[in-house]
């Protein structure tokens, strides 16, 4: 039943859960609490109007024929959820999951004897469903040691299809625990305790997920998320209450006080800010540009970050120059200037206000561009048409315009695709997304080329996608025409 006073959402589609907990493994490991997983979390998905599906200790024809069953099924619904709890693995860039009869002799035999996770996503994506969800228990250590050498750790990020959102227990690579003394594993016990709060979304309710986790296993688990989903997604809601603003996980513990009320009121020459929640993202992407690779989930602190693009006459009034190439627009952003010179023009800003402005970290940058925790994974910075919130090569007539004309993004910031393309802090290293913190990442200690993000005004559509990545030497004097910057305040 639905618990009292709350409600699923007006219009609510029609939901099909697949719930798969194996338990008894013939060659592998046996697990604690995988049938309690799957019995718990099929009964609180009942609870919030899915047609459950409830499997468990399936062999692998059954495991193929359960999945194909749901796929035929999905044509009658709008919403798909697979939860897994089991033995999982990657193989050469592909999750499996385990089953209760897998006995790989080699390691070319797990793609015979285990289920791919993209079969279940395969079927949920050729429904045409409204949203597609995975949460997936299965991150534990390589049930198969023989095979060791060339099946990698937990599972690899997943390439899941448009329209779904994908949770690991663990972030990709890494091994979670199966709480061996509790009823249900550390993720799937978070997992239901945050499912059934009416009015928050999605992705503030798995920020929270992560939280919980991260928290209770010190740090040493901390569950991945994968986001393809387009708008947000409420399994509960409450009264008439309105859903509540995104919370997600916040490093820094104290809320910070308004801008207005921890300082003085900004100089002209200061640029207006707006505050960033922290929060968990996937940053990067597995698509086609190389610089972007791999997609790695990254958790951020509070910040504040430019409303618009610093303009001329707030460089001008710092420095007393302008350098810029389209002069006469005092409100255009500012270009024609490079990493070094930024530093001098920053240097100044701060001496004259007493305060900490420094320019985005990469990571910072990239989060403020997708739009944050009000995120709605657009391509662009505030939406899928670059026409109504950026200009680029199509529509800009050669030349800058005033900054904020175009339509702003989730979080109220103007001008992140397109205009100029923005000068970031990080040194740029081919290597470091594979290696990069997960919390906080400043970028490599040293390099010979600095991170510029965003595009520019004679920027392609390709070039505009919110992880695309250029990289310039911090002196670069080629091309200046296309560079600007966006600041930070440090708090």
């Amino acid at each position: 039943m639905i618990p009292t006073g709350k409600q699923l959402p007006a219009g609510t589609e029609r939901r099909l859960a697949l719930v798969i907990g194996n338990k008894y493994y013939a060659y592998a490991g046996r697990l604690n609490n995988t049938h309690n997983d799957a019995d718990d979390m099929a009964k609180v998905l009942q609870n919030l109007g899915f047609d459950v599906i409830l499997k468990k200790d399936l062999s692998m024809i059954d495991f193929q024929k359960s999945i194909d069953d749901f796929g035929t099924k999905l044509g009658q619904y709008n919403v798909g959820l697979l939860y897994y709890s089991g033995h999982g693995i990657q193989y050469q860039g592909e999750n499996y999951l385990v089953p209760i009869d897998a006995k790989p002799n080699t390691v070319e035999d797990i793609e015979y004897t285990c289920v791919k996770l993209g079969r279940a996503m395969a079927k949920m994506e050729g429904a045409k469903l409204k949203v597609s969800l995975a949460f997936l228990d299965a991150c534990r250590n390589n049930p198969f040691p023989s095979s060791s050498r060339a099946v990698g750790q937990g599972l690899t990020i997943p390439n899941n299809p448009p329209g779904s959102f994908v949770v690991f227990s663990t972030r990709a690579g890494s091994t979670a625990d199966d709480n061996s003394s509790g009823r249900n594993g550390l993720f799937t016990s978070a997992l239901l305790q945050n499912l059934s709060q009416a009015n928050v979304g999605l992705r503030t309710m798995i920020d929270n997920v992560i939280e919980t986790v991260t928290q209770r296993s010190g740090n040493s688990q901390i569950p991945g998320r994968y986001d393809e989903l387009r708008g947000d997604f409420y399994f509960l809601v409450g009264g008439e209450s309105k859903p509540e603003q995104e919370k997600p996980i916040i490093i820094n513990r104290e809320e910070p006080s308004p801008i207005s009320k921890r300082s003085k009121k900004l100089f002209p020459y200061e640029p207006e800010i707006v505050f960033v929640r922290g929060g968990t993202f996937n940053m990067g992407s597995n698509d086609d540009n190389l610089l972007a690779k791999p997609m790695h989930q990254v958790i951020l602190s509070d910040y504040y970050i430019g409303k618009y693009e610093v303009t001329q006459e707030q460089w001008k009034a710092v420095m007393g120059n302008n350098p810029s190439e389209f002069k006469g627009c005092p409100t255009c952003p500012v270009n024609n200037v490079n990493w070094n010179d930024i530093q001098k023009y920053l240097q100044k800003l701060n001496a004259l206000t007493g305060k900490i402005y420094r320019l985005p970290t990469e990571a910072e940058w990239e989060y403020a561009a997708r739009g944050g925790s009000k995120s709605k994974g657009f391509i662009y910075s505030g939406g899928d048409d670059i026409e109504n919130i950026a200009w680029w090569y199509g529509n800009s007539n050669h030349q800058t315009h005033p900054v904020g004309q175009k339509k702003p993004n989730e979080l109220g910031i103007y001008d992140m695709t397109g205009s100029q393309a923005e000068w970031c802090n990080d040194w740029f290293d081919e290597n470091y997304y594979k290696n990069s913190p997960s919390i906080n990442p400043k970028g490599p200690n040293e390099g010979t080329h600095r991170i510029v993000r965003g595009a520019s005004w004679r920027g392609l559509k390709d070039d505009s996608r919110v992880y695309y990545r250029e990289v310039l030497p911090p002196n670069n004097t080629s091309y200046g025409v296309d560079y600007g910057l966006r600041i930070v305040l440090e708090h």
